[in-house]
């Protein structure tokens, strides 16, 4: 393709209906077709994080009004891939509609959350009977990083999960969960 050009491979006799799947779409697609005929092998696309923490986040129509701004908005929020871009969105909103309510500081935060888990390679974030539960983690190396110190009794190690029990907690759970991702980041740099 660098020496021919790409000829015809966005036209329509070649890429069928490109606006029916969208040009981003397409591309992503195209671009994992090329990857399993390098590797020679199914493209393995992660599996998505599953998150399910006790906040309420969510864009209220008080915040932004327009239905159809709104539903972008969440399409943006949602697809952004960096801490950085989740920075320039909230900087962003606070510029167009003011200071957002706590129900979009939560829905940023979530979305913080999950940009570091992936990375870390966790499968899921999850809260269950009054405890936050992260897996898979490789708890050997944590256990001497000194969160015990500062959790104390809440804080439980299994071999392949962490898990915060909320109740026994002496500072907020969200303060807490932060202190657990940012020691498996640090375990993982080491």
């Amino acid at each position: 393709m660098e020496i021919r050009g790409a000829g015809n491979v966005l036209g329509a006799e070649q890429s069928g209906n490109i606006a029916d799947v969208g040009y981003d779409l397409y591309i992503r697609l195209l671009s994992q077709a090329v990857e399993e005929i390098r590797q020679g092998r199914p493209f393995a696309e992660p599996a998505p994080l599953t998150l399910d923490l006790p906040l309420t986040a969510l864009i209220p129509a008080s915040y932004i009004g327009d239905v159809e701004l709104r539903l972008n908005t969440y399409r943006r929020v949602a697809s952004v891939e960096t801490l950085g871009d989740v920075t320039q969105i909230g900087d962003e909103l606070r510029d167009r509609f003011g200071e957002p309510p706590e129900e979009v500081e939560h829905l940023l935060a979530l979305i913080r959350v999950r940009i570091r888990c992936s990375a870390l390679g966790m499968q899921s974030v999850v809260e269950r009977e009054r405890e936050i539960v992260l897996r898979p983690v490789e708890t050997e190396k944590l256990k001497n990083r000194g969160l015990e110190r500062v959790m104390g009794s809440a804080l439980r190690f299994t071999p392949n999960s962490v898990r915060i029990r909320m109740p026994e907690l002496e500072i907020p759970w969200e303060q807490a969960l932060d202190a657990v991702i940012h020691a498996i980041e640090l375990t993982q740099r080491s």
